[in-house]
């Protein structure tokens, strides 16, 4: 993949960059840092592939026609595009640093969630704000002077795959949520049948069962919906 945009993004977001192609992955690997004493503003254009990143700052927001990314803190992106695409962003004044890699979608086949959502995605792009702080930080971290030559390219060669777990790790996480959470509204819309059945002479109103059930009754409506196919009231009266 052609790597003068990520020198032409670096330079207008007044990053120093470096960047290695990755043997690992196929792809281009690179790493960025700055200061900024202004807020900055710029446009530029992304290529069509898969782009991955994570990093530190104050403030970011990208805009492109598919969607729109914002961080503020700790971060990480993925953004899939099939085609050349204009991203107009905004980094609010003060430090930053990312790091990121570029790559076929392809190449991703067989690395589970992450080639899953990737694949979901089409085209588009998530925003992966509960990555851990110390290993995004330590990440996107420009490498040391001290490494030069094949090793410094070995150095960005293993953050590169690093990269591809921490992704990895935060889409997992995600989805190991996201099923935890549909397995307690299958619990609690089940929990409230039961009440509704044993109460039939003289029914509970909504707040009643909401609060014997410790839930919010919007909570409640929400998850017996989802879990019994109808509603609570269309539950009750049949």
């Amino acid at each position: 993949m052609n790597a003068k945009w990520i020198e032409n993004i670096g330079a207008a977001a007044g990053a120093v960059t470096e960047h290695s192609f990755s043997e690992r992955t196929g792809g281009r690997y690179w790493q960025s840092s700055g200061h900024n004493s202004e807020p900055v503003e710029y446009e530029a254009e992304l290529l069509p592939g898969l782009h991955i990143g994570c990093g530190l700052t104050q403030g970011l927001r990208s805009q492109a026609a598919f969607g729109e990314l914002s961080i503020e803190g700790v971060g990480a992106t993925i953004v899939v595009c099939a085609e050349p695409t204009i991203m107009r962003t905004s980094i609010l004044t003060g430090s930053f640093q990312s790091a990121g890699l570029s790559i076929s979608p392809e190449t991703l086949t067989n690395t589970g969630t992450l080639s899953d959502t990737v694949r979901a995605l089409g085209t588009g792009c998530v925003v992966l704000p509960d990555v851990k702080a110390s290993i995004a930080v330590a990440l996107s971290a420009p490498v040391d002077d001290w490494y030069q030559g094949v090793a410094r390219e070995l150095v960005h060669e293993a953050r590169a795959v690093e990269l591809i777990g921490i992704l990895e790790q935060c889409l997992a996480a995600r989805q190991i949520s996201a099923e935890g959470s549909s397995k307690k509204r299958g619990s609690l819309a089940f929990e409230a049948k039961d009440i509704i059945d044993q109460n039939l002479v003289a029914p509970l109103s909504l707040a009643a069962l909401a609060t014997r059930l410790a839930c919010s009754p919007r909570t409640l409506t929400t998850a017996f919906r989802e879990t019994m196919g109808m509603s609570l009231g269309t539950y009750v009266t049949e």
